[in-house]
């Protein structure tokens, strides 16, 4: 039997018009395990909700982020102790400084303290919005 991967989902909330919520769905209906991340709700979308990322029950391959990019910054520490394949910074979720000490730009080498390699910004053909920012580890590569 195939484990389906884990999807973190930070920022996720109750209120279904939200886009972690929205997230949170979609994850789950493309058949990841999805684990709800806020401090303050304790059940989402009937399941329960963690306050932490290091309070997960297993650790997720992916990483969404639907947070200001102020709280984002703030969680950056945490979501690289994490060592998850792939974070997403969506729309609104990441700034120039987030992405600054979160990725790489052209000419910048890794942060040392987080474990990421890409960070990549395109448009969506489909909603003509800015999709996501992606940062991830390349996997077999040294820090």
């Amino acid at each position: 039997m195939k484990v389906a991967a884990i999807a973190a989902i930070v920022g996720a909330s109750n209120r279904r018009d939200k886009f972690g919520n929205k997230s949170l769905r979609a994850h789950r209906l493309a058949g990841f395990k999805t684990y709800a991340v806020n401090p303050i709700e304790k059940m989402i979308e009937g399941e329960p909700a963690y306050a932490r990322l290091a309070d997960l029950p297993a650790k997720p391959q992916r990483i969404s982020v639907y947070l200001p990019p102020v709280r984002t910054l703030a969680m950056l520490g945490e979501i690289a102790a994490v060592g998850a394949q792939e974070v997403w910074f969506n729309p609104g979720a990441a700034d120039e400084k987030t992405a600054d000490h979160g990725g790489t730009k052209a000419g910048h080498d890794d942060p040392p303290n987080v474990p990421t390699s890409i960070v990549r910004r395109e448009h969506s053909i489909q909603t003509k919005t800015p999709a996501p920012i992606q940062i991830s580890h390349r996997v077999g590569e040294s820090d």
